[in-house]
């Protein structure tokens, strides 16, 4: 009682969260006395799933990641594992399949994957062990398949796989000795331990209080025993993890009997310092996990305190200092097993637990509240700018703050936003502003703010009265049309000037407009018109522009006597499309330069029809009332 309520007081402490979780979900109840968990890619569809094994009754099943927080009811591999306790997956065979390996009372099996979430009938591991075991895979041989290490009550051992779903005979790691104990292992873990190539092996024995490991020397052998401590009572745990980010591998224990969940820096060459105790105050912590949960890119530290029914994790706050313990509100009861990984492929851990005491196996599913990335700056003009950023799941609002001409701490603008853009105006020409944008979540949960961004508005060039640039004719009729340009920063007024059917210089029309756009009308049917555009500007500097680049259109034919003709086609040479209206109802056949048909349909009377078509040379083809009319039409580009 005296830790449970000694840790209840320590855990109110903590009054600022900054890992965000979902709700507890259950992916079984019926997983009777859950000693052992993993998680892999069983189906091949990009996302982790979950397997399970328990000992009451036997099982090794696993749950199929559906995506968005969902998981299928438990597939079962197996229910004769006799006193299932373990179980890991790994590539074993030459298919690339994930395979699954367990252990039991004197069963040790192994499932080959066959795709799609597909399992053969397992197969026995002959070993002549009829105790129990740890069990965990790994490429110690570095030939491409993973090899399957078995932590024995006395000793480690392994089986190198073949890769076509056989294996060696039983190799000797370490085994317990009057010189060198290895008693009662409760824990394995394989891991780049060193810093070589190869993988190592470390056990956690709970009859000598010991975390042990064992260096890969190569050609299948491997080195005496290394102990890390003897000084925690009763070892149940180890976990080989980088605690204080400097990318080298630290190790992390529980043990039983004192209730510790310690830590012990790796200070280069896999030489340990003193023990770094982060709580003695849980009451059976049986499982220890170090994984990223909440997104700062160093791993926190996940347990299971098994007789005070609860799981939680200890905030890394950076260089091997922690954050006062977190409870999760898990429903769970006697949790055995804990661990960490993204089930929601949102690059941040989640955090999975087996309970023996509720035969549960349950999943906290982050919600991190992630700094939004990939920032850019478009439509940039005079006094305005489009600031855009990657949308943040979870995110219910965005933060923008910034300033101008530097990033000044002392006077920074905040903006608000629900859109993952802000449309910035009112801003100076010519001037440089520098902003951030951070995620907000929830009321209490935020994001950091980005890096931070610059963008310079555009300057308006006084000296200089540029031309209109993109002229477009557009909503060509028989007699009139639309005529437009892009405007022109500097310009007050436009003189456009034409002449039709050629570019007359002696024979112009000019007309003024204040407007990047002018409607023409009264033009002749059937007629090309050639128009040209310039900007006038103030008096002050350069007065006008040299005039544009010159743009054509041709009004649609009139064709007299529309019942004798048959139809009427407009415009014709047209672009893109062309409109055809009939005189009486018919049939409209549409040919190309080849004679191929493109196009037929059954026109009305006075039906108006807009055809597409590509640029070429087409003939239409119109039959009525025993009549045939034909007419050449011109598409252009």
């Amino acid at each position: 009682m005296y830790h449970f309520y000694s840790f209840i007081l320590l855990m109110f402490c903590s009054l600022s969260l900054t890992a965000q979780f979902g709700p507890e979900i259950v992916l079984s109840s019926n997983a009777d006395n859950v000693l052992g968990i993993s998680t892999a890619d069983l189906d091949g569809d990009g996302d982790l799933d979950v397997i399970s094994a328990s000992s009451m009754d036997d099982k090794i099943a696993w749950y199929k990641n559906l995506g968005n927080g969902a998981f299928s009811s438990e597939i079962i591999l197996s229910t004769t594992v006799n006193m299932a306790g373990s179980v890991a997956a790994g590539v074993v065979t030459s298919s690339g399949l994930v395979d699954v390996v367990a252990a039991g009372q004197g069963d040790f099996v192994y499932f080959r994957n066959l795709g799609a979430g597909n399992f053969a009938a397992e197969m026995n591991i002959s070993h002549p062990s009829p105790g129990g075991a740890r069990v965990e895979v790994g490429d110690l041989d570095n030939d491409g398949f993973d090899d399957i290490v078995f932590g024995f009550a006395r000793s480690l051992e392994w089986l190198r796989s073949k890769g076509d779903g056989t294996f060696d005979l039983p190799r000797l790691i370490f085994a317990n000795s009057t010189s060198n104990s290895l008693d009662f292992i409760q824990d394995v873990e394989i891991a780049y331990i060193d810093t070589d190539t190869l993988l190592d092996v470390a056990a956690a024995s709970f009859s000598d209080d010991k975390l042990s490991w064992y260096k890969n020397l190569g050609n299948k052998t491997f080195g005496g025993q290394n102990v890390i401590s003897s000084s925690i009572d009763g070892a149940i745990s180890i976990e080989i993890v980088d605690i204080d980010g400097d990318n080298l591998p630290d190790v992390l224990g529980s043990s039983a009997r004192d209730d510790e969940i310690v830590w012990f820096l790796n200070q280069g060459g896999a030489i340990w310092g003193t023990e770094n105790q982060l709580t003695s105050m849980l009451d059976f912590p049986p499982d220890v996990f170090g994984a990223d949960i909440d997104g700062d890119g160093d791993n926190d530290i996940l347990f299971a305190s098994q007789f005070n029914h609860f799981i939680g994790y200890f905030e890394n706050l950076g260089s091997g200092t922690f954050n006062v313990p977190t409870i999760l509100p898990s429903a769970v009861t006697g949790p055995r097993v804990i661990l960490g990984a993204d089930l929601n492929s949102d690059n941040i851990s989640d955090i999975i637990c087996g309970a023996l005491g509720s035969d549960q196996v349950t999943c906290f599913l982050s919600q991190a509240c992630l700094t939004p990335s990939n920032m850019n700056v478009s439509d940039i003009s005079l006094n305005s700018a489009r600031l855009e950023w990657d949308n943040v799941q979870n995110a219910s609002s965005y933060t923008l703050r910034g300033s101008a001409g530097s990033f000044d701490t002392n006077n920074l603008v905040m903006i608000s936003t629900v859109n993952p853009f802000y449309n910035a105006g009112g801003l100076s020409q010519g001037t440089t502003y520098f902003w951030q944008v951070r995620a907000n979540c929830d009321s209490i949960s935020s994001s950091t703010f980005s890096e931070t961004d610059s963008f310079t508005t555009l300057i308006l060039d006084l000296s200089k009265c540029p031309s209109p640039q993109n002229l477009a004719s557009t909503n060509v009729t028989n007699s009139t049309a639309e005529l437009y340009w892009d405007p022109v920063m500097q310009a007050t007024n436009y003189v456009i000037r034409g002449s039709i059917d050629t570019f007359d210089k002696q024979n112009l029309v000019f007309v003024t407009t204040s407007n990047n756009t002018i409607s023409v009308n009264g033009l002749i049917s059937g007629r090309s018109y050639f128009w040209q555009v310039q900007s006038v500007c103030d008096k002050s500097i350069k007065p006008v522009s040299a005039y544009s680049a010159l743009n054509s259109f041709t009004t649609a034919s009139q064709k007299k006597g529309l019942e004798g003709k048959g139809m009427f086609i407009y415009p014709n040479p047209a672009k893109e499309s062309v409109n055809v209206k009939p005189a009486s109802e018919g049939e409209l056949s549409v040919y190309n330069a080849l004679g191929q048909l493109v196009y037929r349909s059954f026109i009305d009377r006075n039906e108006l029809k807009e055809i597409n078509l590509g640029s070429g040379t087409y003939y239409f083809v119109y039959k009525r009332q025993g009549l045939i009319t034909t007419e050449k039409v011109i598409m252009i580009e």
